[in-house]
């Protein structure tokens, strides 16, 4: 896997907490649970 994917994830998971709830991020992340490692 990419280290570049895992940085972008990293700073996603940042914004999401900045404008929302933690909890926002694990909701998005149940929409996508066959995300390729």
């Amino acid at each position: 896997m990419s280290s570049d994917i895992l940085i972008r994830l990293s700073t996603l998971e940042t914004q999401l907490v900045h404008t929302h709830e933690k909890v926002s991020f694990f909701e998005l992340v149940a929409l996508f649970p066959n995300v390729p490692n």
